[in-house]
């Protein structure tokens, strides 16, 4: 009995490490749902490399994309985020700032009057982080914003999560005496959306001037804030390595 008492602690052992050793070796896409293989097939599907940038599609639910007319909507939470602005000169600053560098940059353009009249409008608002040392001010795009209660995110699929688990990359430190690391600046922003989806990724914006009309601003990039945007980044990231 003593020796089948110890055998049975051993095989117990033991199977509590191969459990150990083969977390996250899995291949993940064997479990992907309908919606996330819908979401991966988009991407892979529309996939290019234009001009030293990928550039993908948004994975729409449908194909026909019926959204409401938020413009009014967007325009009332244009007034609150300048009311709350307009209180704060120094916040108020570092925003119109990261407004023009965008537009320096290319992530967005302002869009001629001939063109005006997107199809949907993305509601923005600052969040203020003084304690950090860069980027104390980030402008946050609200793609759950409703109108009619529909928002964006609702009629996009957010895509399977590609992101490692911290215990899958903490494992990782156990093969090599040496690991390399590194940041993306600004990630999503380098990643192009196909321009049939520009159209639906518009906000207004009029530097803080509220006699006039706002102007019409257009994202060419994927945007923080949008549900599959996290999913898009890391499929172009872990593709550009594969390659």
């Amino acid at each position: 009995m003593r020796e089948d008492k110890k055998l049975e602690d051993v095989n117990t052992t033991l199977r509590k490490f191969w459990e150990i050793e083969t977390v996250g070796t899995v291949e993940s896409n064997k479990y992907l749902t309908k919606e996330e293989k819908s979401a991966l097939d988009t991407a892979e599907e529309s996939l290019k490399f234009l001009n030293g940038r990928y550039q993908l599609s948004i994975p729409w639910k449908e194909n026909k994309i019926e959204l409401p007319n938020n413009y009014d909507v967007a325009v009332r939470r244009l007034q609150n985020t300048e009311k709350k602005l307009i209180k704060n000169p120094e916040i108020a600053m570092a925003y119109t700032e990261k407004i023009e560098d965008y537009v320096k940059k290319d992530y967005i353009r302002k869009v001629p009057s001939e063109e005006s009249g997107g199809k949907w409008y993305l509601p923005h608002f600052p969040v203020v982080r003084p304690e950090r040392e860069t980027t104390k001010t980030r402008i946050v795009f609200d793609a759950s914003a409703k109108c009619n209660g529909i928002s964006l995110n609702s009629v996009i699929h957010q895509g399977p999560k590609l992101k490692n688990d911290l215990f899958n990359v903490l494992v990782r430190f156990r093969r090599n005496p040496v690991a390399l690391i590194c940041d993306i600046g600004e990630m999503y922003l380098r990643i192009e959306i196909a321009p049939q989806d520009r159209t639906y990724h518009r906000f207004q914006w009029r530097s803080l001037n509220q006699d006039k009309e706002p102007d019409e601003y257009e994202f060419n990039r994927v945007v923080f804030g949008v549900n599959s945007s996290p999913f898009q980044a890391q499929f172009v990231s872990q593709k550009h390595a594969t390659d």
